[in-house]
C-alpha cells in the first residue's frame, strides 16, 4: 500500500486546524483559556469602573492576551515556523511525501530523504 501527497503551506495549515479539538488535553486547554479570558474581561471591567494600580491593569490585560494567543494564534505560528524550517531545509516551497507499507517495513520518502522503519 502506498500513500502519496504533496505538502505545502495550505496543507500544513489544514492539518493544524483539523486537530485543534482532538484529545482531552486540547479540550481542557480550551476550557482553561476561555475561563481565564472571561476572568480577565471581568477584571478589566472592574478596573475601568473603579480604577486600580498598574499591576492590576497588567494582570487584566495579560489574562486576556495570553488566552487569545493560545486559542487562535499559537498553532498558526508554530505551523508556519515548522513549514519555514522544512522549506528552507529542502529548498522548495512544496514537496512530496510518500508512505509505503511493504511486507518487511515502512518506507517514508520525504522529498529526497528515505527512511525505513521495521515493523518489529
Amino acid at each position: 500500500m502506498k500513500n502519496e501527497f504533496t505538502i505545502n503551506k495550505k496543507e500544513m495549515l489544514s492539518w493544524a486546524r483539523k486537530y485543534y479539538f482532538i484529545g482531552v488535553a486540547n479540550i481542557l486547554l480550551f476550557i482553561i483559556c476561555v475561563f481565564l479570558g472571561v476572568t480577565g474581561l471581568f477584571l478589566l471591567s472592574v478596573l475601568i469602573s473603579n480604577g486600580g494600580e498598574v499591576i492590576s491593569w497588567c494582570i487584566a490585560i495579560a489574562s486576556i492576551v495570553i488566552p487569545v494567543y493560545k486559542l487562535f494564534f499559537e498553532r498558526f505560528v508554530f505551523t508556519m515556523r515548522r513549514y519555514s524550517v522544512l522549506s528552507k531545509t529542502y529548498g522548495v516551497s512544496e514537496w512530496h511525501r510518500i508512505f509505503e507499507f511493504t511486507d518487511d517495513d515502512i518506507v517514508l520518502t520525504d522529498y529526497n530523504s528515505v527512511s525505513r522503519y521495521s515493523y518489529g
